[in-house]
This record gives structure tokens, sequence and C-alpha cells, in this order.
């Protein structure tokens, strides 16, 4: 079997244990750090005996929490790394430095380990954990996307976002392609139709194209959790394109989409809410 397979299979599998298992829901990591320092702020899971595999959980907050001690009880240490919304964190999505990622990825070197780094993220979080492990393929070894987007999106996404347009990321003080889309509005309606926003703006093949996530670059293996009934954005048909790209670049192999079709755009939050509330 391909080595890069064994990462996919052996990320995949954590996270299967993590669900299915109840054995070892009691155990803590042992080690938890609350971090901030070296110019990012995080919440590292380490177990006693750690494997050579970290994965770097963008996001933080109660998913990054959840699945770093998670991956912490199966022996493998865990970064949970919030970016914004935060103390001393940017309150938007945009112009985010990409930067600030690599000073994580720097700190876990300078703890002499890992040799393997897997991000991982969903929804927009998806879109980043893509976008780095492209960016940066010789200090990641794989990204595992739920919820996965197959471009990155301009900043103007949300109804609270800032009403000039920009990117969401940058990279050397230089903003990384984008697909514009203008604020999103509600309508007469209470509820916003955003499945057909983002569709709308994926019908654009041309700026679509432009802000497509080079995945092919990747160094290691991608696996993307795909709910076919996201009615928040077209996962799905993003997760497509996706495998038509790494089909057209030769790189089929080194890609897993599991699709669940009756599951939603909360596939990722959902064992968690469970957890919480049967535990207290």
């Amino acid at each position: 079997m391909n080595k890069k397979w064994i990462i996919t299979l052996s990320i995949a599998l954590i996270i299967a244990v993590g669900i299915l298992s109840r054995s070892s829901l009691s155990a803590e990591p042992d080690v938890k750090l609350e971090l901030n320092t070296d110019g990012f702020i995080g919440e590292y899971f380490q177990p006693k005996k750690p494997s050579n595999t970290t994965v770097v959980i963008l996001g933080g907050g109660e998913f990054g929490a959840h699945w770093g001690r998670e991956f912490a009880k199966q022996g493998h240490s865990a970064l949970s790394l919030p970016y914004h919304r935060q103390s001393g964190l940017p309150s938007q999505i945009e112009e985010i430095p990409l930067e600030y990622f690599e000073k994580a990825n720097d700190w876990l070197e300078s703890k002499n380990e890992p040799s393997r780094i897997i991000v991982m993220g969903a929804s927009t979080n998806a879109e980043l954990a893509l976008l780095l492990a492209a960016i940066f393929p010789s200090k990641t070894s794989g990204a595992i996307a739920i919820c996965p987007s197959s471009v990155t999106w301009s900043n103007q996404v949300f109804p609270w976002s800032s009403d000039q347009q920009m990117a969401k990321w940058t990279y050397n003080k230089a903003p990384l392609p984008y697909l514009p889309m203008e604020k999103i509005k509600g309508g007469n309606s209470k509820l916003l139709n955003t499945l057909a926003y983002w569709n709308g703006g994926l019908n654009n093949s041309q700026k679509a194209e432009f802000a497509a996530i080079e995945v092919e670059k990747i160094k290691g293996a991608i696996l993307l959790i795909t709910p076919e009934d996201d009615q928040v954005w077209p996962s799905y048909r993003m997760s497509k394109m996706i495998e038509e790209r790494m089909k057209i670049k030769g790189k089929s192999e080194l890609l897993e989409n599991c699709i669940y079709p009756d599951a939603g755009h909360l596939i990722s939050a959902q064992y968690v809410k469970s957890f919480t509330s049967q535990n207290g």
C-alpha cells in the first residue's frame, strides 16, 4: 500500500475511532498547553507517547478542543489553532496572513516533532486547510477537509463582513487569488438562500478557475468528508470539482472523498454536540 495512503487511512481511522469508541472517552491527554506565544494562539494536546503525526485543527473553539482531545486519546498530538474572533486576533476573516500558520508550524518543529503534520478544517476552515497544504507542501503531509471548498472566496460572504471587497488570505503581504462575491443580503424572507448564492459564484467558470485551490500541489493525501445534502454551501459540488482537478492532474490516487448522502453542513459539529449533551 502506498505510504501516503497509509497516512490518509490512519487519519480516517482516528476519526472513526473517536466517534465509535466509548471506551476511551474518559481519558485525557497527558499534556494540554494554552499557547499565546511565538506569534500565535492555540491549545496543544499531547499524549505521553505521541506518534510522529500531529493534526493542526484550524479555527480552534469547541470543534478544535473536542478533536484535539480525541486525537490525543489515540496517541497523536494535536494543535487547536484559532486565527480570528479571539482577543489579539482579527475580528473578520479578511486578509489573514498565512505567515500566522507558518509560525505555528515552526513552533511544532521547534519541539522536534512531528515528522508529519496534517491540517484539518470544516467549511471555511476546510478551504483554508486545502490552501495551506497546497501552498506549503514541504511543511504538511496531507489535509482533511470537512464540507470542502474547491476555491478560495472573497471576504464578503457573510452579512457581518466588511463592505469593502478583499481577499480572505494573504502571503508575503500580497492577496491570494479569490472568487469575488458581492456581500450576501437577505430578501423579503428572514432566511438567506446561501446555497444559491455560492452556486452562483461557481457558475462563473472563468473566475472559479482563477480562484481554484491547486490541490494537486499537496504533498500527501487528501481526505474529503462530504455531506451530499449540504444546504449551506455546495460542498458536494465542490468536492466533485476537486476530484476532477486531481484526475486531470494525474493525482486521483491521493484523494479519498467520503460522501454521506443524508448528512448536511453540520456534519462536523453533530458528534461534538451529541457528546456534550450526553456527558454534561
